[in-house]
C-alpha cells in the first residue's frame, strides 16, 4: 500500500451509475458547484477527526483537481487547516500524504476510533444527499 493510501474503492461502480443517474438532470456548471460543495464537505469530515498530537496529520488532508506526492510541512497544531482553494471541476482527488495515517486509521491513537477514515466514506452518500437538499437539486 502506498504512503497515506487507503483503498474506498467498494461499490464504486454503484455509486457511479446513482451518480450518473442524477447528474444528467443538471448544466455542467451546475454539477461542477454541486461537486465541490460534496467534496469539500467530505474534506472536513476526514480533516475535522484526524487525531491531533502534532498536528501534522490533521493539516496534510489535501484536495485538488490533481494527485500528488506534497505534504504540509508548515503548520500550527492548535490550527484548523484552511479551507483549499480550488477551481470548480467534475473531479477531485482528496488524499493525505501523512506516512503514519495508516497507523492512526488502525487505531493507534486513542483520540480516533479504529477504522474513523472508512467510516466516514461508509458515510458519503448521507453527505451527497444533505447538499443536494440544501441545493434544492433532490
Amino acid at each position: 500500500m502506498s504512503r497515506g493510501f487507503i483503498d474506498v474503492t467498494a461499490n464504486a461502480q454503484q455509486f457511479n451509475r446513482e451518480v450518473g443517474k442524477f447528474a444528467v438532470k443538471f448544466s455542467k456548471p451546475e454539477l461542477m458547484k454541486f461537486t465541490k460543495a460534496v467534496v469539500f464537505r467530505l474534506w472536513v469530515k476526514l480533516m475535522t477527526p484526524t487525531p491531533k498530537d502534532t498536528g501534522r496529520a490533521r493539516a496534510n488532508w489535501q484536495m485538488k483537481t490533481k494527485p500528488d506526492n506534497s505534504t504540509v510541512e508548515s503548520f500550527s497544531p492548535n490550527v484548523a487547516p484552511l479551507p483549499p482553494k480550488v477551481e470548480n471541476a467534475l473531479i477531485y482527488w482528496i488524499f493525505n500524504n501523512t506516512d503514519y495515517l495508516e497507523e492512526l486509521e488502525k487505531g493507534h491513537s486513542q483520540q480516533a476510533a479504529d477504522g474513523w477514515i472508512a467510516n466516514v466514506i461508509a458515510n458519503f452518500g448521507d453527505e451527497v444527499k444533505a447538499v443536494a437538499k440544501a441545493a434544492g437539486m433532490e
